[in-house]
């Protein structure tokens, strides 16, 4: 049976090993992921209750100082991510039509720690609780990813609330969401917007309280898109109201916008993005024309763009993958896409789908000509600027929106704006809408980490409108121990609160109790380093010959 450091290590791989750069990690973790996770030790989910258990357990007295005192080596997680993973797995068992009240989710923790009678287990000191969740969100964040788990806003939520934020789906809903697509006969190739949109219609008894606050209200949009995930899928089209626990057999498709710099000449490419615990070096893909060639993995989270420029994005299209898990590739149309800079490598100039726009820097905008109102109305809203509109070279119809930028708004604002543009709406809306972000300064790469050069840092601020928040800048060095360097209104904030080259947390406390963080590094000249290239990037001429930085190869 593996150990717990096993278990604590395979459940960081899973969650972020194939994760793109960049991307909101949830530690969403059900009864099939630790099976999942278990598979390649022959270990399924009571050996892994067991390995927590005796991990955290004295007895029927939980220790978490102890695990909050274990420290982790190199590269390795936080050593508290299981006991972490535990605790979502018991508040995925809440009933989906059970409140968020502790009673119930205790009754769930206790069982899979082996323990008997109500109530809160003894020895749960939650100071040590929240100190290892934070312990994670900022192993994620150093990792270049976005933490998700946060307190509650009230008292009885407030430390529930963080294996509660981790449940996108809770056990059951999947299977729910399934045989109502089924049963109620939906198209198999509507497009996010198309899909939102049919959800607006439910009726109350159709689903769950929880999953209709979730699908008509809009509340917790991060759970939206593990549910076109599963449409996606399109196992519900059987009718298997248990296909929700099958691995998935479809890769969604972004768009990827390539730009030749030798004509100037650009094209929109199908972008393949991976699923968890499904990355392959190569799968074999049958193009549109007919001919079938090998798409290779390209970065965590995504394969090369399929060679296959389009022209009508606005259609669904569809590519069929051979001798794989993954059946098909799937790319939903649509009037409007988002595309953001690199995340590796911001300043290259090239654009795709790789994450929602994130306001540490301007993105690009293509859109067909019935939606420019749509922008236009998110403009006269305030939330959304840009510089220059043209149209797009080889889409007849489609407009590119440049250097755009998602300025904070209240919540209100982007209430009105789901009504006024939805589609707009649809590609900005943020799944963490209170999030801290970096922009401006240098940037630089040291030790393989992205960062800023100390003498050049960047400005801090936050995702939303929210006025009456207090930062604080803490600076973290080599042993773990924290020196508090400014404390303060973010308002007040400014670039003499740096103190030199290292490594720092930013920790925001919001009016409403909640809070979130950031880790920051700061680099001395010396420190930096120039990667090495991942990709090398060739143009074909009108001739057929191929140049490939300062090489021109003969066509022949």
């Amino acid at each position: 049976m593996p150990s717990y450091k096993v278990w604590n290590q395979a459940l960081a791989d899973y969650f972020t090993q194939d994760a793109a750069a960049g991307s909101s990690v949830y530690l969403a973790v059900n009864p099939a992921v630790i099976t999942e996770v278990g598979e390649p030790f022959s270990a399924g989910l009571d050996d892994f209750c067991t390995a927590v258990r005796s991990y955290v357990l004295e007895g029927d007295t939980l220790n978490l100082a102890y695990v909050r005192r274990q420290r982790s080596k190199g590269a390795e997680p936080p050593p508290g991510l299981a006991w972490l993973a535990l605790q979502t797995l018991a508040a995925a068992a809440m009933r989906s039509d059970e409140s968020q009240s502790l009673s119930n989710y205790y009754v769930h923790l206790r069982h899979y720690l082996g323990l008997s009678g109500t109530g809160a287990p003894k020895g749960l000191d939650y100071i040590d609780l929240e100190t290892l969740w934070l312990q994670w969100n900022r192993w994620l964040s150093a990792k270049g990813f976005q933490p998700t788990a946060q307190r509650g806003s009230t008292k009885t939520t407030k430390y529930i609330a963080y294996p509660l934020s981790q449940c996108l789906l809770r056990d059951g809903e999947g299977d729910q969401l399934q045989q109502l697509w089924y049963n109620e006969k939906v198209s198999a190739h509507w497009n996010r917007l198309q899909l939102r949109q049919w959800f607006q219609k439910l009726r109350r008894h159709q689903v769950n309280k929880r999953l209709f606050n979730i699908l008509s209200q809009g509340t917790r949009p991060e759970v939206y898109p593990v549910i076109f995930q599963l449409y996606l899928d399109g196992a519900w089209q059987a009718g298997d109201n248990y296909a929700s626990s099958k691995a998935p057999q479809t890769l969604e498709a972004g768009l990827y916008r390539h730009e030749n710099f030798i004509n100037d000449e650009i094209k929109y490419y199908p972008h393949p993005r991976q699923r968890l615990k499904q990355s392959y070096p190569t799968i074999q893909v049958t193009l549109q024309a007919g001919n079938t060639v090998a798409l290779e993995w390209q970065r965590p989270g995504w394969f090369m763009p399929l060679p296959e420029p389009l022209q009508n994005l606005n259609t669904r299209h569809e590519w069929r993958v051979h001798e794989s898990p993954i059946h098909k590739i799937v790319m939903p149309g649509a009037n409007l896409w988002a595309l953001v800079p690199d995340p590796d490598d911001p300043e290259a100039g090239t654009y795709a789908t790789w994450q929602r726009p994130q306001g540490d820097h301007a993105f690009l905008f293509l859109a067909r000509r019935r939606v420019c109102d749509q922008i236009e109305a998110a403009v006269a809203l305030g939330i959304l600027t840009y510089k220059k509109r043209h149209a797009a070279e080889n889409l007849d119809g489609w407009y590119e929106y440049l250097d755009c930028a998602v300025l904070p708004a209240p919540d209100a604002l982007w209430e009105q704006l789901k009504r006024q543009a939805p589609e707009v709406w649809e590609c900005l809306v943020p799944d963490n809408p209170h999030r801290l972000n970096c922009r401006g300064g240098l940037r630089g790469v040291a030790r393989g980490q992205s960062g800023w050069l100390a003498e050049h840092p960047p400005e801090v601020y936050l995702s939303s409108a929210l006025t009456g928040v207090n930062l604080t800048l803490k600076k973290l060095n080599a042993q773990g121990t924290e020196a508090l360097c400014w404390q303060g209104a973010l308002s007040d904030f400014s670039a003499e609160a740096w103190q030199g080259p290292g490594r720092y947390v930013l920790q925001a406390e919001l009016p409403n109790g909640q809070g979130c963080e950031k880790v920051v590094y700061l680099w001395d000249w010396a420190e930096l380093s120039l990667p090495a290239p991942r990709e090398r990037f060739a143009y074909v001429l009108e001739n057929g010959a191929t140049m490939q930085g300062g090489i021109l190869y003969d066509p022949s």
